[in-house]
């Protein structure tokens, strides 16, 4: 309290408001930062992990649908069935697949998902040079599709095991990544809400704490000055208080002071200057 009675009432005001004002921007500052965080991370799950788990399920279903022609334009006894069948695969492999990895690979995110889609690629390149060979026969004579059949049932169909295996392991880190966003973004707001519950605590603390205390600062000298001129009107000029501080209130209690001992001064003199007229009116009376 002393050390405060040595500022001014305004400079006192100013520095609570500004504590207060402090707090409330730090509220805020941290406010935004989480907000931006929440935001980044759903960035990244509706942008990255679960945009990737759909186009690399994209891609399996086009490579089963590959597969299919492949393996219906080698039952097929009609050569122009057949050729129905060659151009699906053809393109489900030379469009549709090539499209779905260029959207993909942009998104890649992590080394581990790097290497994983490096052996996806190396099985899909395997595959379907083998299904290309299988599709040559299928459309040869029949003991090019028998070939075709054991190749498709032998080398293809180990290969499109592989490649299943590689984009389930693609598809997998994908999915681990998008349930490590959404635990994250969890866990960024559960701590903003611990933060924003104690910052608004201590700023609610704080600011009851530079109430009362600024408040009795200048409210208890007034106290005083009140008590002083009050008794000066009742005619007691014998009040003695202490003066502390060097704010508005302690120039206030200096003047009531001067005053007072200016009014004990006047006092005196007039009763020497009436004591004096009474000892004159004796000295003239004998």
């Amino acid at each position: 309290m002393e050390q405060l009675r040595q500022l001014r009432i305004g400079v006192r005001l100013t520095v609570a408001f500004a504590v207060v004002l402090l707090l409330l921007a730090g509220l805020g500052g941290f406010g935004m930062y989480q907000t931006s965080r929440a935001n980044a991370y759903a960035r990244d799950l509706g942008n990255n992990w679960l945009p990737s788990v759909k186009v690399l399920g994209d891609m399996r279903a086009s490579l089963n649908r590959a597969r299919r022609a492949s393996l219906q334009a080698l039952l097929e006894s009609n050569p122009e069935a057949r050729v129905v069948h060659q151009k699906k695969h053809q393109e489900e492999t030379e469009q549709v697949l090539p499209k779905l990895i260029a959207i993909y690979e942009p998104m890649i995110a992590s080394a581990e998902e790097r290497s994983a889609y490096e052996k996806f690629r190396s099985s899909l390149e395997q595959l379907l040079a083998l299904k290309k060979r299988q599709m040559q026969l299928a459309m040869g004579s029949d003991s090019d599709v028998e070939a075709g059949r054991k190749l498709a049932l032998g080398d293809a169909a180990k290969a499109f095991a592989e490649v299943a295996s590689a984009s389930q392991k693609d598809i997998d880190i994908n999915v681990t990544g998008a349930e490590n966003s959404t635990l994250a973004s969890e866990r960024s707001y559960q701590q903003a809400l611990t933060v924003f519950g104690g910052v608004i605590a201590v700023a609610l603390l704080t600011g009851a704490v530079l109430a009362v205390v600024v408040t009795r600062s200048i409210t208890h000298p007034l106290v005083i000055s009140v008590a002083v001129a009050e008794a000066v009107a009742e005619g007691d000029l014998t009040t003695q208080f202490d003066i502390q501080g060097r704010d508005e209130p302690a120039d206030l209690l200096r003047a009531l002071q001067h005053m007072n001992e200016r009014l004990v001064d006047i006092v005196g003199q007039v009763r020497l200057s009436s004591d004096s007229i009474a000892t004159g009116s004796a000295e003239i009376a004998t």
